[in-house]
């Protein structure tokens, strides 16, 4: 009797090695939290951590540095920290002496109305979205550089400067609102839509 449980002792024990564990319990199964479809992930870029003394005239907010202008505050050019996304949300008649993204991760800006008169400088950082949702809004010029760009004028008499993505991997500018665009828009390669720039089409949207 004693032979027989100690025979059936030893087939338990492989087959708990079959299925992945090890003499202390543990699996060694392969943990998904480092896996992507299959593969490890290979995240090529990641943002540096956002530092107070370097988000000048806003602060860090879950790893982004957030900038609320007012028309009495913001009285220089609004500047981001480099490689940290970077927020920027522009109320009534601010930021009115331009924008530079620098070299920010991203860079989101929100422009009011009357807001956003000065360049908007998107051109060294990575993804850039501007929406110029008031009237009058966004009347400077406006260039991004090779990240995805995303444009939307959707006030009256916003984008009325030029809007320049043509080294943009991929380039939306939507002109909605009445008289938006009236400078025009460059866009990539073959990417021009009837009033502004799409990413649809095969070479539009090329960004990896």
């Amino acid at each position: 009797m004693g032979r027989l449980v100690w025979s059936l002792g030893l087939v338990l024990a492989a087959a708990c090695g079959r299925l992945g564990f090890d003499s202390l319990g543990e699996s060694d199964e392969t943990d998904n939290s480092t896996v992507v479809d299959g593969a490890p992930r290979t995240d090529d870029a990641q943002p540096a951590n956002c530092v107070e003394s370097e988000c000048l005239g806003g602060t860090c907010v879950d790893g982004s540095c957030v900038i609320a202008c007012s028309s009495v505050s913001c009285l220089d050019v609004v500047r981001c920290p480099a490689n940290v996304p970077c927020v920027i949300t522009c109320g009534l008649g601010a930021c009115s002496l331009g924008i530079d993204c620098g070299s920010a991760f991203s860079c989101d800006i929100t422009c009011a109305s009357g807001a956003c008169t000065g360049d908007i400088d998107c051109g060294a950082s990575g993804r850039c979205g501007l929406a110029c949702e008031g009237s009058n809004s966004c009347t400077g010029a406006i260039a991004c550089g090779p990240g995805k760009c995303d444009i939307e004028c959707e006030g009256t008499n916003t984008c009325v400067d030029s809007v320049d993505c043509r080294s943009s991997c991929q380039c939306d500018v939507k002109c909605d609102g009445f008289f938006a665009c009236v400078g025009g828009a460059s866009c990539p390669s073959g990417c021009d839509a009837d009033v502004g720039c799409t990413s649809e089409g095969d070479t539009c949207g090329a960004c990896e």
